[in-house]
């Protein structure tokens, strides 16, 4: 495991998504993930601890979810490698997984739409709709800034803002990883970054 493979598509992922979806059609049951994370056995140093894994919890957070899951629990707990959250001492403290999550918790609530980003692989796009807000989650998983085109109706026309940016020093930083409110409305998404756009 590495940070590359780590951030590229799952095939494992992709059929377990369909799987999902075969199974919710004919049971008509919601459909619960269970003890995932980002890499077996308890993660690898170097990896699970590092921003790498921040992107990973959230572009991975909200496929299952545009997939319709019910839930995603992300297994953790005392000092493990991949722990969202460091319990050891106190007080208690984030780890990157826990950014990434927090990150996709933006669009709690929303209804997800279908979008796509065009031209490039090295981008996720997950949209949604909370009332009259639309939202827009970017994760770029290259080392270069992209100003992706999305393909979702009406947005191009309206100037969007920045709610938030996932950013961290480096892709294997361990500390001063920030989810941070911005004022850019920019839709350049910085290398290795996260930025959550809405349009009210």
């Amino acid at each position: 495991m590495n940070a590359q493979r780590l951030l590229g598509p799952s095939e494992k992922l992709a059929n377990q998504i369909a799987a999902a979806r075969r199974i919710q059609a004919q049971h008509k049951l919601p459909f619960r993930l269970t003890e995932a994370n980002s890499c077996f056995g308890g993660g690898k140093k170097g990896v699970s601890d590092t921003f790498a894994s921040a992107l990973w919890a959230a572009d991975f957070l909200l496929q299952t979810a545009q997939a319709g899951y019910a839930s995603v629990a992300l297994h953790g707990g005392g000092d493990g490698i991949y722990t969202p959250i460091e319990a050891v001492s106190a007080p208690a403290k984030p780890r990157p997984v826990f950014f990434g999550a927090q990150f996709s918790n933006h669009l709690a609530g929303c209804d997800l739409l279908g979008c796509a980003v065009d031209g490039t692989t090295s981008v996720s796009a997950y949209a949604g709709e909370r009332g009259k807000m639309r939202l827009l989650a970017l994760i770029n998983k290259s080392a270069l800034p992209i100003t992706p085109k999305v393909l979702w109706p009406d947005i191009a026309a309206r100037p969007p803002a920045t709610i938030a940016d996932l950013r961290a020093p480096a892709l294997d930083a361990t500390s001063g990883i920030e989810l941070s409110p911005s004022e850019s409305g920019s839709m350049v998404v910085l290398p290795y970054s996260a930025k959550l756009l809405a349009w009210r």
